[in-house]
C-alpha cells in the first residue's frame, strides 16, 4: 500500500477527467445529467475541525477546514478556511488549546466569523460531492456538526462519512494511527499541525494513497467498540491484539469496522457494541 510520493495515486478512478472531451468520446451514450452524476461520486469533501476542548456535546468549533478534493486527480477544487466566533462572548480558548493549535481568544473574537455562515459553506460544498473524509471524525466532527445543525441542514449533511482512522488497509509496519505520525510514514510534510484545513489537506494526500473501492467497503460497514474480556495484567495479550486500555471503563477496547472485525478471532471473550451505521442508501 506505501508508496513514494513520485508514484501515481492509487485511488485514482480514471485517468481522463469528467466532462473532458477524451471522455465524452469514450462513453457517448452518457447523458449530461450521467456525467454530472459520475462527477459527484468522485468528488470527496475533506473537513477538520478545532475546537475549545474534545468533548462533541459540551465544546464548540473555534476553527473550520473543508477541501472538495478530485478523486481522479487527486488534487483539491475548492478550500475553504475561517477562524469560528463563539456564539457566546464568555468562551475562552484554553492555554492547552492555544499550545496545540496556536489560536488565540482575540484571534477568533478579531477574525471569526458566525458558526452559521461557516456552516452553510460547509453544507454547499457537502452537497457538490459524494462522500466526506476526515481523521477520527466520525465520533467526533461529525457529531459536533450535527450538533449545532437542524432537521433539514442535518438531511443535507447526510453522505457516506469515509475515516482515516479506521477505513484504511494501513500495512502492519504502520501502527500509529496519529494523523502527524501518519503524515511523516507516508513522506509528507504538514506545514501548520492542529490547524484545520492543513489537516485535512492532510488526510486527503494519504487518502489518495490508497485503492478508493477499498475504502468504500470499509465505510459502508458498521463501526463497533469491541470490549475484551481481560483484566490489565493480560495487557500483553490485548495489545498484541490491537486493544487499548480505557481507563475510564477499565476495559480493554478497539474500534473498527464490521467487515474488519469479521475477519479477525481474537483468543478471548469479547463484547461487541455498534456506534454507527452507515445510511443504506449511501
Amino acid at each position: 500500500m506505501h508508496r513514494s510520493l513520485g508514484e501515481a495515486p492509487e485511488n485514482r478512478s480514471s485517468e481522463t477527467d469528467i466532462g473532458s472531451t477524451e471522455f465524452r468520446s469514450a462513453v457517448p451514450a452518457l447523458t449530461e445529467f450521467q456525467l454530472k452524476a459520475l462527477a459527484y461520486q468522485m468528488l470527496v469533501l475533506g473537513l477538520d475541525l478545532e475546537t475549545t476542548g474534545v468533548s462533541w456535546s459540551e465544546d464548540t468549533i473555534i476553527e473550520v477546514g473543508a477541501v472538495l478534493w478530485d478523486t481522479t486527480r487527486s488534487i483539491p477544487l475548492e478550500i475553504y478556511s475561517t477562524l469560528v466566533k463563539p456564539d457566546s462572548p464568555e468562551t475562552l480558548i484554553s492555554a492547552d488549546i492555544e499550545r496545540l493549535t496556536g489560536i488565540s481568544t482575540a484571534d477568533i473574537a478579531q477574525h471569526g466569523i458566525d458558526l452559521r455562515e461557516a456552516k452553510n459553506r460547509i453544507l454547499g460544498m457537502a452537497e457538490a460531492c459524494g462522500h466526506i473524509v476526515a481523521h477520527f471524525g466520525l465520533l467526533f466532527d461529525r457529531l459536533i456538526l450535527e450538533r449545532f445543525m437542524g432537521a433539514q441542514e442535518k438531511r443535507r449533511f447526510s453522505k457516506l462519512w469515509i475515516d482515516t482512522g479506521y477505513d484504511l488497509a494501513y500495512p502492519e509496519s504502520i501502527s500509529t494511527r496519529k494523523l502527524d505520525y501518519l503524515a511523516f510514514e507516508h513522506e509528507l510534510s504538514v506545514p501548520f499541525k492542529h490547524r484545520a484545513v492543513f489537516d485535512a489537506l492532510t488526510t486527503l494526500r494519504i487518502f489518495s494513497k490508497y485503492p478508493l473501492e477499498e475504502i468504500l467497503n470499509r465505510a459502508r460497514s458498521p463501526l463497533l467498540r469491541i470490549s475484551g474480556r481481560l483484566g490489565y495484567e493480560d495487557r500483553g495479550l490485548a495489545a498484541s491484539s490491537g486493544f487499548f486500555w480505557n481507563r475510564d471503563e477499565r476495559l480493554w477496547q478497539k474500534v473498527e469496522r464490521a467487515v474488519v472485525s469479521e475477519q479477525t478471532r481474537y483468543p478471548f471473550e469479547y463484547s461487541v457494541e455498534e456506534l454507527y451505521r452507515p445510511p443504506p442508501t449511501l
